[in-house]
Order: C-alpha cells, then structure tokens, then sequence
C-alpha cells in the first residue's frame, strides 16, 4: 500500500472562498478515499484556532468526526485508510510591516520547517497568500522529497515577493482561467499552473426546497466588505423602494464583517445607510447563516462585487440551487454565466441597473425561473465538485 503524508496549511481566521474550497476538499478526501483503497493517506490540517468557537475550525471538525463515524460503519471499513488530524499553528500577520511581525514570521519559518521534518511530510500544502509565503519561504529548508502545492484563490499575492516565490513551489493551483492568467503574467511558466476551479455538491443544492414565484424575497450572501458591493444593493433597494413601490422587494444579507478595520467601519456605514433611508422595514442583516438556509429563504441571489472576482462562489451555489443569480457584469462570474441565457447581469457598482435588473426578474416571473432552470443545468455540468475535487487530490497523490 502506497503511503502519503500530507501537511495542510491555511489561515483559518474568516470562513471565506478559499477556506470553503478547503471544507469542500476535506469532503472530497473522504469520498476519495473509498475509491482508492490501495493509498493510505494521513492528513494533518494546520490553522490558527482548532477551537469551536472559530467557524473555519468548527467545519473541519465537524468534517473529521464524520469521517471517525463512517469509520466505525463496518459497510465503509475501507476508510481505515485515511487518517485526519487538525492542529494548530501560528501563522503571523505579514500586515503592517513592523519588527514584531517580521519577528514573528522568521518565529513561524522555524516551526513550520520543524514540523516538517518531524513529521516527514510528502507533500506541504498552501491553501491561502499567507501560507503561500510562509511556505514558499521555508521550503527551501524542506526534505528533499517533499513536494509543495500552492493555491492561488485570488490576484492579492505580492507580485516582486510572487515572482521569487511561486515558482519554487512544486506544483501550483489557480481557482480560475482569470487567476491563471494573472500568475503569468508574473512570468511563472504554463506548463505548472493548473487550474482546479471551485465546485459545489450538486445533490445537495439540487434537494434545497424550489423557487416559487413571486419572486421578491432576495439574499445576498458573503462577508460585508466594500468591494463585494453591498452598498450598491441598498442604493438600490432604495431606489425601488422609491420608484418601484408595486415590487414589495426584501433583501436580507447573510455574512459578517471580518475583524479587518476596514471591514467593521463598512459594516457600520451600511447599518447608518439602512437607518437614515428608513429601509429597516425592506433590509434585515442576518449575520453569518448556514449555506442551506440563506438558499432556501432566498428566490433571487445578488452578488454585487464591484472589483472582479477571482472566481465568485456564491453565483455558482445559486445556480445550482435553482435560485435567479442577479450578478454583476465583471470577473469570472461573467464568464461563467451568459446574461438572459443563464442568470441576470447588471453594471457592476450601478444601484440603478441593479434595480431595472431586479424589476425585469420579477416582471417576468416564468421567464426567470426558466433562466434559473438554465443555470442550474450549466453548474451541474461544469462544476461538479466530486469531479473536482478527484481531479485535485491526483496532484498529491500521483508519483
């Protein structure tokens, strides 16, 4: 039996894009797993906090306990075959440049090189910026044998630190033909990217309870930050509230803030911005809800961003669900999905074409979930996550 010892690293602060895909290919081990009985896999997972209280953490546990009870199904005794650990690692702030932060990064090049050699990982794997770097770094201190994958999520890598980094890693992952694009033009060669984009459980969405018309009430899913365009969506639904008052439109938003300043003050401003236009009666702000819940008290899905998405998750979740995705014409979402074939697309940042957008929808209730209807058919075809996630896990486990 062929043995594979696997050192997974992520940041594991906010549970974003990049650490869903993780959730996702945790899942996709196990199945993987089942298929492969001739490969023994043991999987130590590294982030900031293994405690419950921090949602990342809370998910990969949950992942690893359902594992541990399959295993003691004697129909699944196969899965004595992988093993999944979830430890916890320091991973410094690169951000502000200050002598305790660069302290602290050489303090966690040390441990990560001490881990690696203990444990004597084959495969070092980076799922975020921050990992990339720490990594990138350290690997040139690792075994020999060991291999090391990145995945690049998004464009936020440091292009000088990229273009000395990147390309010693071993093998390197972009979420999408965009993210691809963008690391070459770092000068990093075609032949070691892949791109491995992001996939949902199509059985799981496709069972969610279906859309009905009318078509008003509205989610917008994802962390309250300024450049997911949230405050594009309130413009607008006071623009309709203002103009459109026979479309009784609700919008509730399911997500946080992060612990970022930036994000906080934003949050605030969108809170000030729903009390001053008296639009609380319209707006709920929901907070962080399970994927499920948010879909399934949804019949139209916004994703507003104004700077364009790497890849764009939520779009994909919608379609799948058979939700209307009302999407903004830039980034990868729009490459993905063809306006009035598939989804609705209105100007990214323009409250007043979201709102013509959302009216259209609802005029047009049958037409819509024929749209709707379209997309799920498009998700379920090109972004299946148990074909992704086999074809990912081949990288770790090919010779």
């Amino acid at each position: 039996m062929k043995n594979i010892n696997i050192c997974w690293i992520d940041n594991g602060d906010i549970l974003g894009g990049a650490e869903l895909f993780s959730i996702d290919m945790l899942y996709g081990l196990i199945r993987h797993a089942k298929e492969n009985k001739e490969i023994h896999i043991n999987l130590d997972i590294y982030s900031q906090s293994i405690d419950n209280n921090n949602s990342f953490a809370r998910k990969i546990n949950i992942a690893i306990t359902t594992l541990e009870k399959e295993k003691i199904n004697e129909n699944l005794a196969n899965l004595t075959n992988l093993t999944i650990t979830h430890k916890k690692l320091f991973l410094p702030a690169l951000k502000p440049i200050s002598y305790k932060n660069i302290k602290n990064l050489f303090l966690s090049f040390f441990e990560l090189k001490k881990i690696v050699h203990q444990n004597n990982y084959d495969v070092v794997y980076a799922n975020t910026v921050r990992t990339g770097i720490i990594t990138g770094i350290t690997q040139f201190f690792f075994p020999k044998h060991t291999k090391t994958i990145f995945m690049s999520h998004d464009y936020t890598f440091p292009q000088m630190l990229g273009k000395l980094i990147i390309p010693r890693f071993t093998q390197i992952l972009a979420c999408s033909y965009a993210v691809k694009q963008h690391l070459l033009e770092t000068g990093i060669k075609p032949w070691k990217i892949e791109v491995i984009q992001n996939g949902v459980d199509i059985e799981f969405l496709k069972n969610l309870k279906p859309v009905e018309a009318p078509l008003f009430e509205i989610g917008i899913i994802g962390r309250l930050s300024e450049w997911k365009g949230q405050m594009t969506v309130l413009k607008a639904a006071k623009w309709l509230k203002e103009n459109a008052k026979e479309f009784p439109f609700k919008f509730t938003f399911y997500g946080e803030a992060s612990n970022k300043l930036e994000d906080m003050k934003f949050a605030r401003d969108l809170h000030k911005f729903v009390k001053e236009n008296n639009l609380s009666e319209i707006v709920t702000f929901s907070g962080f809800t399970s994927l499920s819940i948010a879909l399934e008290k949804s019949s139209i899905i916004i994703h507003a961003s104004i700077e364009e998405e790497p890849f764009g998750r939520t779009p994909i979740e919608a379609a799948a669900s058979k939700r209307v995705a009302c999407i903004s014409n830039i980034g990868t979402p729009a490459k993905i999905f063809t306006d009035k074939e598939n989804a609705f697309f209105f100007e990214a940042g323009n409250a007043e074409s979201l709102a013509h957008t959302l009216v259209i929808i609802a005029h047009n209730k049958d037409k819509s979930l024929q749209i709707a209807e379209n997309g799920q058919k498009l998700i379920e075809e090109k972004f299946n996550i148990l074909k992704i996630s086999k074809l990912f896990w081949g990288f770790f486990t090919q010779s």
